[in-house]
């Protein structure tokens, strides 16, 4: 007989790892209390699940109960070694019981679980590994089943009983440290408590709460897109936080919540517990509505029993045990992965290769041989070639003078490093032909690179902006540099056709369009509102937040984004080049000004592939202004840069090179 598996809260920090959390279902499930479970083996081979010993080793413990008997935990090792007296061997058991008690059916269901879900919950971490690189290798892959299939087959041969040590040994520290740092007396209250009606249903609701919460933390893992929700009433909110507070033994206030709101969804640092909170609010907000309606006569007994004595020396106890027994996990978890890399890495890769980069690579080289058949698209010429992709224009090759003289009306001070000595030197240009969207790419088209990739998590349409809501044919917004790299690069393997974000080169010529003044339609900012839909009296009159801000004098009547193509186009035959949604281009230069840029149209990549600047996110250059931009920031010279932060004014149009 053998004693099984166990749980261990995770610190936020370890808890924000996707691989320490798929891990952990494996170890240990997601629970914040640990307890022991025991499997037990019958001698016909069967096997069952308790929170009591099995019968072997309940009689092996009173064997050895007259036996001077407890644990000491080696802090570099975690060994366990026998050390102490009977009476620390009966403190620990009522430990265990305390938490066992405190999440036994989630431990109960997650000992019990089949390994084929665990290896099934384990398998995306190294499905991603395969290709790490390719935003478009996800769950949404038709491939990704057949190659989930043999990995998953893999990690079987895997996990069967080798966490098994590690496990207990984890539980064995995590419920010694426990136990030492609490009194016989607050066990036998906890204890109490938890025998009462009351304290059963608080055991309940931390078991749901935790359920909830973790769901929450594998939505942030995923990076899926935070939902927009309407403002909900400040008691509303402040119930939620007071929920998962009572969850995570740490009373989160309102300011702390506000200020992780405060960073504009920006997760990407998530291990500071507020900003997890404001997450899991987020994704969760349903679930900690029904469960605050579930318990709502049972709530304020909770918050008083959190505030007993009795509880913050349980929840200190809590943390000391985590700061001994996370290290251990961690390790665990390395070890395991480093394992299964080792046994299984070249078998999955070389499986990766037949089944998905192989057929790639040929469905590309026949598109190749059939579009060298094709005749040459002819200049100004329209085309789309696919029933989701964006329509396109064949641009003439050329040459143009690049930025904007000193004396642009509307340039910014060159004094102002940032903006203004960013449009010098003007300087001459030849740009090759090549095919541009003929309008931006809209919420539509997104959308369904979206529900066939499930790219970002997203499995239906692209999620609204919160400002204000889209119609399908508006341009699509809030999307960042990666997600415009994933779309364009989603276009490039679904025709076949070397699809990818204009420079900014080939952007400012197709926007001029064989003209050199500020707009394309000369300098006339009075006539802007029948070429571009920028900050305008429209905006001012409706929108409270723009009432005070400089706008133009004309009303192109939308507030927000229009329709594509709901205004005049460019002699290029383009439409929205300047307002409505600002595009992104392929360089990665926003702070340089043009000394020694090059002359043949392409990008400039300041920062090598566009990773860093400033050392935070993905960046890219962008152009044209928005519908919140002023006319200044829209003329065709004007330049401004995204990072990863996903905004309602940022958006894009395809480019598509030409044999």
């Amino acid at each position: 007989m053998k004693n099984h598996l166990t749980r261990v809260r995770l610190a936020p920090q370890l808890r924000s790892g996707l691989f320490a959390s798929a891990v952990l279902l494996l170890l240990a499930g997601p629970s914040v209390c640990i307890g022991a479970v025991y499997r037990c083996e019958a001698k016909d081979g069967s096997k069952t699940y308790s929170d009591q010993p099995c019968a072997a080793d309940a009689q092996a413990a009173a064997n050895s109960a007259a036996q001077p008997s407890a644990t000491r935990v080696s802090q570099t090792t975690g060994n366990v070694t026998s050390v102490g007296t009977s009476s620390t061997n009966a403190k620990e058991h009522r430990a265990s019981e305390v938490l066992t008690t405190l999440n036994k059916a989630a431990l109960q269901s997650s000992v019990s679980a089949d390994p084929k879900q665990r290896a099934h919950q384990l398998a995306p971490y190294f499905l991603k590994k395969l290709d790490p690189n390719n935003s478009d290798w996800n769950s949404g892959h038709p491939k990704w089943p057949t190659m989930q299939a043999i990995v998953e087959k893999s990690l079987l041969e895997e996990i069967s009983d080798q966490p098994t040590a590690a496990g207990h040994n984890i539980e064995t520290v995590f419920v010694h440290t426990y136990a030492a740092k609490m009194s016989d007396s607050d066990l036998q209250q906890l204890a109490a408590y938890l025998a009462t009606p009351q304290g059963k249903q608080y055991a309940a609701f931390q078991t749901q709460i935790e359920v909830v919460y973790n769901e929450g933390i594998r939505s942030l893992q995923a990076r899926l897109p935070l939902p927009q929700e309407n403002p909900v009433p400040d008691a509303v909110q402040k119930r939620r936080i007071q929920l998962l507070a009572l969850s995570n033994s740490t009373m989160i206030v309102q300011s702390q919540y506000e200020a992780a709101k405060s960073q504009n969804g920006d997760i990407s640092g998530f291990s500071a517990l507020p900003i997890l909170m404001h997450s899991v609010i987020s994704y969760k907000a349903s679930e900690l509505d029904a469960l605050a309606a579930r318990y709502a006569t049972d709530i304020p007994g909770f918050i008083s029993f959190s505030e007993t004595a009795t509880a913050k020396d349980h929840f200190a106890a809590m943390a000391a045990a985590q700061a001994v027994s996370v290290p251990l996990l961690t390790a665990a978890i390395e070890k395991f992965a480093k394992t299964v890399e080792a046994a299984h890495m070249l078998q999955w890769q070389q499986a990766y290769q037949e089944q998905v980069q192989k057929p790639a690579q040929a469905s590309i080289a026949a598109n190749a041989a059939s579009r060298a058949t094709r005749p040459m698209p002819k200049v100004g010429s329209n085309f789309k070639e696919c029933p989701d992709c964006p329509e396109i224009i064949v641009i003439p090759a050329g040459a143009f003078d690049m930025g904007s003289p000193d004396d642009e009306v509307g340039r910014p001070d060159k004094r102002n490093v940032n903006l203004g000595h960013s449009e010098g030197p003007v300087h001459r240009v030849k740009v090759a032909s090549f095919a541009l969207g003929k309008f931006e790419v809209t919420r539509a088209q997104f959308s369904a690179f979206t529900r066939e990739t499930g790219y970002g998590g997203v499995k239906g349409d692209w999620p609204q902006p919160s400002e204000f809501h889209q119609e399908d044919n508006h341009p699509v917004v809030n999307i960042n540099a990666t997600d415009a790299d994933a779309y364009v690069a989603w276009l490039a393997r679904k025709t076949g056709q070397p699809y990818r974000l204009p420079t900014e080169a080939e952007w400012e010529y197709a926007a001029r369009a064989n003209t050199t003044t500020s707009y394309y339609w000369g300098n006339d900012i009075d006539a802007i509102c029948q070429y571009a839909n920028i900050r305008d009296q429209t905006a001012k009159k409706a929108s409270e937040w723009m009432k005070d801000w400089k706008v133009v004098n004309c009303a192109d009547g939308f507030v927000f984004t229009a329709p594509v193509g709901s205004f005049k186009p460019n002699a290029f035959g383009l439409y929205d080049m300047l307002g409505n949604a600002a595009e992104a281009v392929a360089d990665c230069a926003p702070l340089r000004d043009y000394e020694g840029a090059p002359n043949d149209g392409s990008a400039v990549f300041v920062i090598a592939g566009c990773d860093e600047h400033r050392g935070s996110g993905h960046w890219h250059n962008r152009r044209g202004g928005s519908w919140q931009y002023g006319a200044e920031a829209a003329r065709a010279a004007a330049r401004d840069g995204t990072q990863e932060a996903r905004e309602s004014s940022s958006g894009l149009r395809i480019a598509r090179s030409l044999p």
